[in-house]
């Protein structure tokens, strides 16, 4: 892709093949066809600092962190319809988004807070995971697979993780890691190949 504009968030709709991205530069979110190159910008108002994305094909829904004046938490089809707030009660400075799919959940830090908090796809049922000590750092970029959460700490670039549940302690994977601006799990089996392209 060239005139991504800024590029800040990836996501990827694996079944129809989709790449998206969000543009911070004009605060919009576009996706391109990984086989045709055929491009389209699907949100490109009612954002007004767009940061992170995720993708549920299963659901076709699109979750866009907004960090602006009113911080929330957007869903839209994956087309950009539809879109809604999805959490929009004591959220700062929403900085990533990982989709649980078999929980059929999305998990979001906030650098103002300090802490990593999940939802069901549908937004019932918010719970908070962890509460990070300041110390610690601030939770930046994170990810979730099986029972664990994988996160990075702002400038303190530390790569810990911590049960899915808020169960036991944290564990530091890696310390001192130079700048670390993402985080992503392969896996195969992370989600299910069977879903329906919407």
């Amino acid at each position: 892709v060239t005139e991504a504009g800024q590029p800040k968030g990836l996501a990827i709709d694996w079944v129809s093949r989709n790449l998206y991205w969000v543009d911070g530069l004009h605060a919009t979110v576009s996706l391109v066809n990984i086989d045709s190159r055929l491009r389209r910008t699907v949100i490109s108002s009612r954002v007004d600092k767009p940061e992170a994305l995720a993708v549920d094909p299963d659901s076709g829904q699109l979750f866009i962190t907004d960090c602006g004046i009113n911080a929330k938490i957007l869903t839209a089809r994956l087309d950009g319809s539809e879109m809604k707030a999805l959490v929009e009660a004591k959220v700062h400075w929403p900085s990533s988004l990982a989709v649980d799919y078999p929980a059929r959940r999305l998990y979001w830090t906030d650098l103002k807070t300090r802490a990593v908090e999940s939802v069901q796809l549908d937004g019932k049922q918010r719970q908070l995971v962890l509460q990070l000590e300041p110390k610690l750092g601030k939770p930046y970029r994170i990810e979730v697979f099986e029972d664990w959460i994988y996160f990075t700490t702002f400038r303190i670039n530390r790569i810990l993780k911590v049960n899915k549940f808020g169960k036991g302690n944290l564990t530091e994977l890696a310390e001192e890691v130079l700048a670390v601006t993402g985080l992503v799990m392969m896996q195969e089996n992370k989600h299910d190949d069977l879903y329906t392209p919407h």
